[in-house]
């Protein structure tokens, strides 16, 4: 009897161990198998590695959002018009829409956002700004309805931000060989096919206003609590299937969408349906 009750306070010991030793552990997970990932989230960060795989490949994300898309689509209209010469019903304006998705395991709402250029062609370029559904406005006053910025978990949507600029000289870009040899891609955005005009274009970029050109993006939750910040080299356009580096919060212009919108708008001599108004889903 007597060790029948010492095995018994003996399991009983072992299980409180175990128990405490899962308690204090209860921020990690971990599945097991050669490429099951573990999950740490000690420093209110979400860090996904794999067994097998060295620190250093850690997938590490920002805490709410990750930015699947990154593009310039043009304006098809100009705040003031009447000041600004459109070239073949082109005002030059490019304005920036991301695709994000919440990686939070909670609902949030995004607040506001803040565009900065930067480099030497930040003083050659003016800001443009707009205003509509779907679009973060650098003021939380001057949203249109901030129920459309509100994530559910794993949520992904399309996003503008009220604040463009000219890209003045641009245009020259668009010669009659580019708008008449472009494939178009029937997506939404409008997308060019061929990848050796987003080498071209990213050389003309380079040439007209430099390489330490570059659009600084922030987003906001809250009373301007910072969710996510990146720097975006404006000369170094990728296409469609870019998405970013999230371990280095790196991200690029996807421009094969800014030139297939743009050639699409010449070929149908400026007439155009602001690109905003389709993320509802509405024609073009």
């Amino acid at each position: 009897m007597t060790t029948n009750k010492g095995l018994l306070l003996l399991t009983s010991l072992i299980g409180v161990l175990l128990f405490s030793t899962f308690s204090l552990a209860e921020d990690s997970l971990d599945l097991g198998g050669g490429q099951s990932p573990i999950i740490s989230n000690n420093s209110g960060e979400i860090v996904v590695h794999y067994n097998n795989a060295p620190a250093k490949d850690a997938e590490h994300l920002s805490q709410k959002l990750i930015v699947k898309e990154l593009y310039l689509v043009p304006g098809f209209w100009y705040e003031s018009a009447q000041s600004q010469t459109p070239v073949d019903g082109f005002f030059e304006s490019a304005y920036i829409y991301l695709q994000l998705q919440s990686i939070y395991p909670e609902p949030f709402m995004l607040t506001a956002s803040k565009v900065e250029l930067t480099g030497d062609w930040a003083k050659k370029l003016q800001k443009v700004q707009v205003m509509g559904e779907m679009t973060l406005a650098e003021k939380i006053a001057n949203n249109w309805s901030l129920e459309d910025m509100y994530f559910l978990p794993g949520q992904t949507k399309v996003v503008s931000l009220d604040v463009g600029f000219i890209l003045k000289g641009v245009s020259a870009f668009f010669t009659n060989e580019i708008l008449k040899r472009s494939i178009l891609s029937r997506v939404n955005p409008v997308r060019i096919s061929n990848s050796n005009r987003i080498s071209e274009f990213n050389k003309f970029l380079s040439d007209l206003y430099g390489e330490d050109a570059k659009v600084s993006i922030s987003l906001y939750e809250k009373n301007y609590v910072p969710v996510l910040s990146t720097d975006v080299p404006l000369y170094m356009g990728k296409d469609l299937f870019e998405h970013g580096d999230s371990v280095k919060n790196t991200y690029y212009f996807q421009h094969d969408a800014f030139l297939g919108e743009v050639i699409l708008m010449k070929r149908r001599d400026g007439k155009y349906v602001r690109p905003i108004s389709r993320l509802k889903g509405d024609d073009r």
